[in-house]
């Protein structure tokens, strides 16, 4: 079996979130099923304001990715709060633990660009592949190894001009989202934001 991972804050989920994993479910050959990990606490995120919980990140994943085929969430970085933040090298071995495989691992080319700042980004490499998409404003650079370059491929993917960082902005300055997250969600999104504000 062939699985991948897209994992990310969700802080909010939007719309650009959902059209990469279509792409990739489009791109990636051979795969039987892609997951969503919400991130429990990112080392890169650790002082970053307005994190909702898990729960609601989690729980907006699920009602999206279940209603798309060849897709699901899962909650494994559920408990890793902000003083444990969630490493990549060590979702994957949770994952190996759950499905007896390693999966390709689904990051943007402004990570690929950091991602020698990784914990342990050569155990990543030694074990899965990296399927990248492409963000405005990188150009699919990357200081590794180049023994791991094979393990490395780009898709032609399209520029997604969504972030959240720009919804949580817009709640605040009570603008609408209107089109930037899944409309059953909107409601539910500015409730939560303006609550934790």
């Amino acid at each position: 079996m062939k699985y991948a991972i897209f994992g990310g804050s969700f802080n909010p989920i939007h719309n650009g979130h959902i059209i990469i994993v279509q792409k990739m479910l489009d791109y990636i050959e051979g795969l039987q099923k892609l997951f969503v990990i919400p991130a429990g606490c990112s080392p890169f995120k650790r002082q970053m304001e307005n994190q909702l919980s898990f729960e609601y990140r989690y729980n907006w994943c699920s009602q999206v990715f279940s209603k798309i085929d060849g897709t699901d969430s899962l909650d494994i970085e559920r408990d890793d709060e902000a003083d444990t933040p969630s490493f990549t090298y060590q979702t994957i071995e949770r994952f190996y633990e759950l499905y007896h495989a390693y999966p390709v691992v689904i990051i943007g080319e402004d990570s690929l660009s950091s991602f020698h700042k990784w914990k342990y980004y050569e155990r990543i490499l030694e074990r899965c592949e990296l399927a990248v998409f492409k963000r405005r404003g990188f150009s699919g650079k990357v200081r590794v190894d180049p023994k791991y370059l094979q393990k490395i491929k780009i898709y032609d993917s399209p520029y997604i001009e969504i972030s959240s960082t720009e919804i949580r902005e817009r709640i605040k300055e009570n603008k609408s989202i209107k089109g930037y997250v899944p409309e059953s969600l909107e409601e539910d999104i500015i409730k939560r934001f303006i609550k934790n504000e």
